[in-house]
Formats: structure tokens, C-alpha cells, sequence
């Protein structure tokens, strides 16, 4: 008997490879499969409210690209930020097309490309600890990989199956758990274990203003100050292995990335307050070379002088084009008005749905909680443009469920069909 091959089959995969994808950690291969596949999807109507999305990335691209012709600039460099500053707008498009056009079910699909990745990290971190005898955490996420967003957004999904309408049996859905648990833990995150409380306080809808919330609230911000308070009582040391090593981070963490005064000659406190050695350096240089770059930015190719070379991915340097905090990243490519736009872009998450029925609340609440995510992701990282991850795909697929659900609903209260998107 012939086997029946789903027709969404090709584009699940394709799903899949995208998220992959940035795993590898090549960027230029990242950028090319997700160029390809927003190409071959190309949809001829699009939702008004993915639109207004996709604008405050647009804003921010082409103010970047626009000051930096005013500049002097590698163009390699040139180029290669442009790729860069695109991240975020082909993810949110390859999400939101694959979905509209060619997935049945993009949800499902969502599922099984983050339990794909998560088998993948699981078997890469064992067989990175046996081959390189690895026996602290640092080398481990070294080799195994830092974080991954879109894992915790997988699991969130498959914690609440209900509400995202997933058809998985209880017990095929428990071990999905429990994979994507278990290369969650073998990631070390702090932002990870952050986003995942964020996502899941969002879901049980505790961020909604009442008396319940408050209570809620109130009770995990008490756990998360007494736990940090244990940890610092314990004083984790700087140089220890395994668990000793995460909870040190966790220690330093609140001055990590807000500390002003750091002695570059300290190797130690510079190490561990790099990142705000960046925030520092950019403040200080992008308004000295006038009010275009302060309120434009310096452009694509723009770098910030750290006055000391650094080791950043395998390589010394003293220029740096990209920071850790995304807001700092954006002030250098395109000013306050580019950092106006990714503010304006975090902000949309909070207001985007604005339909209180059983379907788009769910949305809702998990909007309200990648809002505030992105907050701390921005600040730490680079957001959505980090090169190494790809929630904005799944952002996408998000944004086209709301455009589905609010008008399927609409269609069983109205009894009238839809034929233009104009949400």
C-alpha cells in the first residue's frame, strides 16, 4: 500500500530547517535558508496588524542604512549589518507566510520543530561531555549551545493545550515535556528559566490587574528575592564547577549589565561586567560625533571603540559593530528615532489584541508575556536580532493565528464570509 505523504509535508520541513537553522551558528547560511523561504512564500494579502509589526523593523532598517551612507564605512561591513538588521523582519515573515499559505496546522508544526531541536541539543551536549570530557557548565554551553527562546515557547505551548487547541495525546504530550525540559535545563539560562516564569505567570493570566493577581504576584516576586537572597548568603565562588558555577551568575546578575564605574584593568570585574562596559562605551561615543548620529545613529557598518581588544567568538577585537544589549545596538545603528521604533515594537505586544473571546486571550496573555520578555531580552541580548535565535519565527506563526481565530470567530457571530484581511 502506497504511503500518503502530507501535501504540507516540504513546508514543515522548511519550518523546521528555519528554526534550526540558527543553531549552527553561521549566520550566512541562517540568512540565505530564511531569504529562500520568505521568497518561495510570498503571500498577496497580509494582516493589518503583522504589517504595523514588520513596519517598526522596517523604520529601524532603513534609517540604519540611510545614516550609514552618510558615514565612512567598510562596505563589507556595510553589507554584512544589513543582513544583520533584516533578522527580524524575514523571521516574522517566513512565521507568518508558511502559516497563511501552506501549513495545516502551524502550531503542530511549531511543536515538532522545537522537539527537533531539543533532541538534537540533548544528544550534541552528550556527546560533547564524552568527547571533550567536559566537567563544568561553561564548556558545556560552549560547545552544546547558550539558550533557546523558541524551546521554552514549544514547551509553554504544549503546558497549555487547550488553549492552543493542541490535538496531542496526554501521554505523547508528557514526553515532549519532558525532552524539551531536559535541553532546557542543559542550557543554563538564566534568561531561559526567566522567560519561562514570564510566559507561564502570562498564561494563568496573573498579569491581569485584580486581587487574585496581585496575590500571585506578590508571592513569586517574594520566592524570587528570598531564593536570590540564599544564593547570595551562599556566595557561590567565581572560578567553581557545575551548579557552584550557574548560581555565581546568578549572583552577579542585577550589576551585570547596570553597573557604571568598571576598571578595565580589573581582568575579573571587567569579565564579569562586560556588557555594561558596552552600554558605557556607546553612550559616550555616538553623541560626541554630533546631533545626526545622536538622533540617526552612525548606520550600518558602525562600530563602538572598547579602547581594549576583547575576545568575542573565537576572535580579538577592539571594534565591536554589535553590543549584547539590543537597545544600545539600535541607538548606534539609528538613534533615538531607531530606539523610538524598538520601543514602539515592544510596546505592540501589549495592545495588539484587543478581542476579549476564549481564543484571542490566549493570545493575549502570551503576547503580554513575549512584551516583557523582550524587555530583558533587548537589554541582555540583542532581541530579535541575535543571530542565533529564531522566536521571531514563531512571533510570526502567533500573528497568524490571531489574524485566523479573530476572524473565524467573527465569522460564526456575523454568518457572513470573509474575503479580505483588514484586521
Amino acid at each position: 500500500m502506497a504511503i500518503k505523504i502530507p501535501k504540507d509535508y516540504f513546508y514543515q520541513i522548511l519550518l523546521a530547517l528555519c528554526v534550526a537553522a540558527p543553531s549552527f551558528h553561521n549566520f550566512k547560511v541562517t540568512f540565505a535558508i530564511w531569504t529562500l523561504a520568505a521568497m518561495v512564500t510570498l503571500q498577496r494579502k497580509y494582516s493589518t496588524k503583522v504589517l504595523i509589526l514588520f513596519s517598526f523593523f522596517a523604520a529601524i532598517f532603513v534609517i540604519s542604512f540611510f545614516s550609514g551612507l552618510f558615514e565612512s564605512f567598510d562596505t563589507y561591513f556595510f553589507f554584512r549589518d544589513m543582513t544583520y538588521m533584516a533578522k527580524p523582519i524575514l523571521g516574522i515573515l517566513v512565521g507568518y507566510q508558511l502559516s497563511k499559505g501552506y501549513l495545516k496546522n502551524p502550531l503542530i508544526a511549531i511543536v515538532y520543530a522545537g522537539l527537533a531541536l531539543a533532541s538534537y541539543h540533548i544528544l550534541d551536549a552528550a556527546i560533547s561531555t564524552l568527547y571533550y570530557s567536559i566537567s563544568d557548565i561553561n564548556t558545556l554551553r560552549y560547545f552544546a549551545g547558550f539558550f533557546s527562546d523558541y524551546e521554552v515557547y514549544v514547551l509553554v505551548l504544549l503546558m497549555f493545550p487547550k488553549a492552543f487547541e493542541l490535538p496531542f495525546s496526554r501521554r505523547t504530550r508528557l514526553w515532549f515535556i519532558i525532552i524539551i525540559s531536559i535541553s532546557l535545563v542543559l542550557y543554563f539560562a538564566r534568561t531561559n528559566y526567566i522567560q519561562l516564569v514570564l510566559l507561564v505567570v502570562a498564561m494563568k493570566g496573573y498579569f491581569e490587574i485584580n486581587k487574585r493577581s496581585l496575590i500571585v504576584t506578590g508571592t513569586i516576586l517574594g520566592l524570587i528575592f528570598a531564593s536570590y537572597a540564599a544564593i547570595v548568603a551562599y556566595n557561590p565562588r567565581r572560578n567553581a564547577a557545575g551548579l557552584e558555577a550557574f548560581l555565581y551568575k546568578v549572583k552577579i546578575a542585577p550589576q551585570e549589565a547596570f553597573k557604571t564605574k568598571i576598571d578595565i584593568h580589573d581582568w575579573q570585574e571587567f569579565h564579569d561586567h562586560y556588557r555594561s562596559y558596552e552600554n558605557i562605551q556607546t553612550i559616550k561615543q555616538v553623541p560626541r560625533d554630533g546631533m545626526k548620529p545622536l538622533w540617526f545613529g552612525k548606520g550600518l557598518g558602525s562600530t563602538v571603540d572598547l579602547k581594549t581588544k576583547v575576545e568575542l567568538q573565537g576572535e580579538k577585537l577592539r571594534f565591536i559593530p554589535y553590543m549584547h544589549n539590543c537597545f544600545m545596538t539600535t541607538f548606534l545603528k539609528s538613534g533615538i528615532v531607531g530606539l523610538f521604533f524598538l520601543i514602539l515594537s515592544i510596546f505592540y505586544f501589549f495592545v495588539v489584541v484587543k478581542s476579549q473571546d476564549k481564543r484571542t486571550s490566549t493570545l493575549q496573555r502570551i503576547f503580554v508575556g513575549t512584551g516583557l520578555f523582550l524587555i530583558l531580552s533587548n537589554w541582555v541580548f540583542m532581541g530579535l536580532f541575535f543571530p542565533s535565535e529564531s522566536k521571531s519565527i514563531l512571533i510570526g506563526v502567533l500573528f497568524f493565528m490571531l489574524e485566523k481565530w479573530h476572524f473565524k470567530g467573527n465569522y460564526q457571530r456575523n454568518t457572513k464570509i470573509i474575503t479580505q484581511i483588514d484586521s
